[in-house]
């Protein structure tokens, strides 16, 4: 059964919200260092340096679900890793009473989407690597891992990099 959703840019009014949704989801996974939930709350300010979406319950009008996707032009701050050609998907998260709806799939087809009409080359993302409900469907969505661009926000919390290319003749990572 498909699930009645909408996906689209998130609405201010619906910011201090999307900024909850988006640090309960991370503290439910565990994927998340206290010092990081200010940035998870603040969802004005991912707005104003990209895209900030959220996927909808058409019925309820609850929210379940939030992503943001920014390009290089929004800045290390941002868009860490990314190149000028690159769009990068971050801050993915789905309520945890709206998980296996296919949320996350759906912000995560609109960002491809997103960053394809901007004719960029490639999208790419970092991930926890105990999230390997998002590695699988990344990698059914086409990402690729990218082991050499793994990193470290921070000593000790190592992030997983995948890619996928949007055009042919896509560079590698």
């Amino acid at each position: 059964m498909v699930e009645p959703m909408e996906v689209r840019a998130a609405r201010p009014d619906e910011y201090a919200m999307v900024g909850e949704l988006t640090a309960t989801a991370y503290l439910a996974d565990g994927t998340v260092h206290e010092e990081y939930l200010p940035t998870l709350r603040d969802a004005a300010a991912r707005a104003a340096h990209g895209a900030l979406l959220v996927a909808v319950d058409t019925t309820t009008q609850d929210l379940l679900g939030t992503a943001s996707l920014f390009t290089a032009a929004a800045g290390p701050a941002w868009a860490e890793g990314a190149r000028s050609d690159d769009a990068v998907l971050r801050m993915l998260a789905v309520a945890p009473t709206a998980r296996r709806r296919g949320a996350g799939r759906a912000l995560t087809q609109e960002c491809i989407r997103r960053a394809r009409e901007m004719g960029l080359h490639r999208l790419i993302l970092s991930t926890a690597p105990s999230m390997t409900g998002a590695h699988a469907l990344y990698e059914q969505l086409g990402f690729r891992r990218d082991p050499g661009a793994d990193w470290e926000p921070m000593p000790g919390f190592r992030l997983m990099a995948y890619w996928l290319p949007l055009r042919d003749g896509a560079r590698t990572g």
